[in-house]
């Protein structure tokens, strides 16, 4: 990189969590890439980490919530001020990462070689499985927006293919994005409000890519943890917004249908698993999606009686259900002339 290389501003959000923002900023410290500022927003931390964080790293940029204002409203008061500060790109991180020295290099080189580009994500590793994958582009999963693959690993393919959805682990933004579209969406508070960006981005004529040749090691789910019901409540509430926002015509009207069918698909995996309270977090999650109510959790309750009619529904035939739901009479069809042949099959053996 030249001296004239784009200023970015990394922004790395901390609640609660001393350990993992000190791993990430001392990595952050071996960065290449010379024209950068870092920013930790404190997201109303009561641990102390913060007066930690700033005696560890004096010359840093503290910017302070009094409350917890979630992943999208912390990460927007960042965003904000990398404007006001005169970025060109924002690099939000989460703070459980771990950064290779390369990585910003690689992805502001990607960024300024394709023009069209907006976001850009790294390759993101298990920290705890280096060598391992954890996300390298994700295909989005609801029509008419479906495609049947991930990110090509040719950095040019990913570039022009624009057919992408990127996570925010480690979401590198132009700052004519932000000027574009605007900040994160605060009615997600956290998860999917990644999806909805560059969803977004795509709409205002701009391409998504990842950089496979950038490297991030993440601990996963640093936060809440991986089991966590507000991380349910929050996944199956927000996909609900994600593609009622984004999908038109027959695919949004059919839309409740299949993500009913996805929101029972959750329960009853965690009810198989023993995760009753994961379960019950799913379905109080599609309540208020389909009331309409969003923004930071805990949100409210689904009846008692709406939720044991689910319950049953799931323990006499699961799947029949999420078929019927998802509109599947093919697959209804199968499974029925399935259980047919085996009848008569059984029969003919006795």
């Amino acid at each position: 990189m030249t001296p004239t290389a784009p200023k970015v501003c990394i922004v790395i959000l901390n609640w609660n969590n001393l350990s993992d923002t000190l791993e990430c900023l001392r990595a952050i410290k071996n960065l290449e890439y010379p024209n950068r500022e870092s920013v930790v927003v404190d997201n109303g931390s009561v641990d102390g980490s913060a007066e930690q964080i700033k005696a560890a790293y004096p010359a840093i940029t503290m910017l302070s919530n009094a409350t917890n204002l979630g992943y999208t409203g912390g990460c927007n008061v960042g965003l904000a001020w990398a404007i006001q500060h005169g970025a060109d790109y924002i690099w939000l991180l989460n703070n459980d990462t771990v950064v290779t020295p390369d990585c910003l290099t690689r992805l502001v080189d990607l960024g300024e070689r394709y023009p069209n580009i907006g976001l850009i994500s790294p390759a993101i590793h298990f920290h705890h499985e280096p060598e391992q994958v954890q996300f390298r582009g994700t295909a989005i999963d609801e029509p008419p927006y479906h495609v049947p693959r991930i990110a090509p690993l040719d950095p040019a393919r990913a570039a022009m293919t624009g057919d992408l959805l990127l996570v925010g682990t480690a979401l590198l933004v132009k700052r004519a994005v932000l000027t574009a579209i605007g900040p994160l969406d605060d009615r997600y508070f956290a998860y999917c409000e990644d999806w909805d960006y560059c969803l977004r981005a795509r709409r205002a004529g701009y391409a998504v890519a990842v950089e496979p040749l950038a490297r991030v090691f993440h601990k996963l789910a640093g936060s809440l943890g991986e089991s966590s019901p507000v991380k349910e409540y929050l996944m199956a509430r927000n996909r609900y917004l994600v593609w009622r926002t984004h999908l038109s015509g027959w695919s949004r009207l059919t839309y409740r249908g299949r993500y009913l069918a996805w929101v029972l698909e959750r329960v009853h995996e965690a009810r198989l698993g023993g995760q009753d309270s994961v379960a019950v977090a799913a379905l109080d999650g599609a309540w208020d999606a389909f009331r309409g109510r969003f923004g930071p959790p805990p949100g409210s309750r689904m009846p008692g009686p709406v939720r044991s009619l689910f319950f049953a529904l799931l323990a006499w035939h699961p799947f029949l259900w999420t078929m019927l739901l998802r509109l599947d009479f093919a697959g209804i069809a199968i499974q029925t002339a399935g259980r047919l042949f085996r009848r008569l099959s059984s029969r003919r053996h006795t």
